[in-house]
Protein backbone atom coordinates (compact mmCIF):
# COMPACT_ATOMS: atom_id res chain seq x y z
CA UNK A 1 0.00 0.00 0.00
CA UNK A 2 2.79 2.37 0.94
CA UNK A 3 4.64 1.78 -2.35
CA UNK A 4 1.50 2.32 -4.41
CA UNK A 5 0.68 5.53 -2.57
CA UNK A 6 4.26 6.78 -3.04
CA UNK A 7 4.10 6.02 -6.78
CA UNK A 8 0.76 7.79 -7.10
CA UNK A 9 2.13 10.78 -5.21
CA UNK A 10 5.20 11.02 -7.48
CA UNK A 11 3.02 10.70 -10.58
CA UNK A 12 0.50 13.36 -9.49
CA UNK A 13 3.11 15.84 -8.27
CA UNK A 14 5.16 15.24 -11.44
CA UNK A 15 2.12 15.95 -13.62
CA UNK A 16 1.37 19.09 -11.60
CA UNK A 17 4.96 20.28 -11.94
CA UNK A 18 4.90 19.62 -15.69
CA UNK A 19 1.78 21.77 -16.01
CA UNK A 20 3.16 24.46 -13.69
CA UNK A 21 0.28 23.92 -11.25
CA UNK A 22 -0.28 22.90 -7.64
CA UNK A 23 -2.12 19.83 -6.42
CA UNK A 24 -2.97 19.10 -2.79
CA UNK A 25 -3.00 15.32 -2.64
CA UNK A 26 -4.34 13.64 0.49
CA UNK A 27 -4.69 9.94 1.22
CA UNK A 28 -7.10 8.73 3.84
CA UNK A 29 -6.75 5.49 5.67
CA UNK A 30 -9.06 2.79 4.38
CA UNK A 31 -12.04 1.40 6.16
CA UNK A 32 -11.55 0.33 9.77
CA UNK A 33 -11.58 -3.37 10.62
CA UNK A 34 -14.90 -5.08 11.37
CA UNK A 35 -14.59 -6.17 15.00
CA UNK A 36 -17.68 -8.04 16.14
CA UNK A 37 -18.89 -7.60 19.72
CA UNK A 38 -18.67 -10.88 21.66
CA UNK A 39 -22.14 -10.60 23.23
CA UNK A 40 -23.81 -9.64 19.94
CA UNK A 41 -22.02 -12.52 18.22
CA UNK A 42 -23.21 -15.01 20.87
CA UNK A 43 -26.78 -13.75 20.50
CA UNK A 44 -26.60 -13.97 16.68
CA UNK A 45 -25.18 -17.51 16.81
CA UNK A 46 -27.80 -18.69 19.29
CA UNK A 47 -30.57 -17.23 17.14
CA UNK A 48 -29.16 -18.82 13.98
CA UNK A 49 -28.88 -22.22 15.65
CA UNK A 50 -32.51 -22.03 16.74
CA UNK A 51 -33.70 -21.02 13.26
CA UNK A 52 -31.62 -23.30 10.98
CA UNK A 53 -30.09 -25.78 13.44
CA UNK A 54 -26.44 -26.05 14.47
CA UNK A 55 -25.49 -27.73 11.15
CA UNK A 56 -26.95 -24.79 9.22
CA UNK A 57 -24.58 -22.32 10.88
CA UNK A 58 -21.36 -22.17 8.88
CA UNK A 59 -18.43 -20.07 10.08
CA UNK A 60 -16.92 -17.68 7.57
CA UNK A 61 -13.43 -19.08 8.03
CA UNK A 62 -10.27 -17.00 8.17
CA UNK A 63 -10.70 -13.24 8.53
CA UNK A 64 -11.11 -11.39 5.27
CA UNK A 65 -8.88 -8.46 4.37
CA UNK A 66 -11.60 -6.95 2.20
CA UNK A 67 -13.07 -3.59 3.09
CA UNK A 68 -16.51 -3.27 4.62
CA UNK A 69 -18.19 -0.05 5.72
CA UNK A 70 -20.27 -1.97 8.30
CA UNK A 71 -17.27 -1.29 10.57
CA UNK A 72 -18.48 2.31 10.97
CA UNK A 73 -21.71 1.04 12.58
CA UNK A 74 -19.70 -1.09 15.00
CA UNK A 75 -17.77 1.99 16.09
CA UNK A 76 -21.08 3.46 17.29
CA UNK A 77 -22.95 0.47 18.76
CA UNK A 78 -22.05 -3.11 19.66
CA UNK A 79 -23.05 -5.59 16.99
CA UNK A 80 -21.78 -8.24 14.63
CA UNK A 81 -21.72 -8.72 10.90
CA UNK A 82 -23.60 -11.75 9.61
CA UNK A 83 -23.69 -13.22 6.11
CA UNK A 84 -26.50 -15.40 4.79
CA UNK A 85 -26.03 -18.10 2.21
CA UNK A 86 -28.61 -17.55 -0.49
CA UNK A 87 -27.13 -19.10 -3.63
CA UNK A 88 -29.59 -20.76 -5.96
CA UNK A 89 -28.95 -24.50 -5.98
CA UNK A 90 -27.10 -25.45 -9.14
CA UNK A 91 -26.85 -21.81 -10.16
CA UNK A 92 -24.69 -18.84 -9.45
CA UNK A 93 -25.72 -15.96 -7.25
CA UNK A 94 -23.19 -13.69 -8.98
CA UNK A 95 -21.51 -10.93 -7.09
CA UNK A 96 -23.66 -8.89 -4.75
CA UNK A 97 -23.69 -5.22 -5.73
CA UNK A 98 -23.72 -6.19 -9.42
CA UNK A 99 -26.45 -6.20 -12.07
CA UNK A 100 -26.14 -10.02 -12.32
CA UNK A 101 -26.83 -10.66 -8.63
CA UNK A 102 -29.51 -13.28 -8.10
CA UNK A 103 -30.39 -15.29 -5.00
CA UNK A 104 -32.83 -17.79 -3.57
CA UNK A 105 -35.67 -15.64 -2.25
CA UNK A 106 -36.50 -18.29 0.37
CA UNK A 107 -33.49 -16.90 2.24
CA UNK A 108 -35.56 -13.77 2.96
CA UNK A 109 -37.91 -15.76 5.22
CA UNK A 110 -34.93 -17.34 6.97
CA UNK A 111 -33.41 -13.90 7.48
CA UNK A 112 -36.65 -12.50 8.87
CA UNK A 113 -37.01 -15.46 11.24
CA UNK A 114 -33.41 -15.00 12.34
CA UNK A 115 -33.93 -11.27 13.02
CA UNK A 116 -37.02 -12.04 15.12
CA UNK A 117 -35.06 -14.69 17.05
CA UNK A 118 -32.19 -12.22 17.58
CA UNK A 119 -34.71 -9.86 19.19
CA UNK A 120 -35.93 -12.66 21.49
CA UNK A 121 -32.39 -13.77 22.40
CA UNK A 122 -31.37 -10.16 22.99
CA UNK A 123 -34.34 -9.55 25.28
CA UNK A 124 -33.54 -12.73 27.22
CA UNK A 125 -29.85 -11.84 27.56
CA UNK A 126 -30.29 -8.19 28.46
CA UNK A 127 -33.38 -8.93 30.59
CA UNK A 128 -31.28 -11.25 32.78
CA UNK A 129 -28.56 -8.62 32.92
CA UNK A 130 -31.06 -5.99 34.11
CA UNK A 131 -32.54 -8.35 36.72
CA UNK A 132 -29.07 -8.99 38.13
CA UNK A 133 -28.56 -5.25 38.71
Amino acid sequence: RKRILNCMQRFVYGAADMCNSFIDLQFHDGLPAVINDDTATDIALKAASRVVGQDGVIPQGPPSLGGEDFSFYLQQVPGCMVRFGAAIEGGSAGQSHSSRFNFDENALAVGASWLAQVAVEGLVHYGKELQER
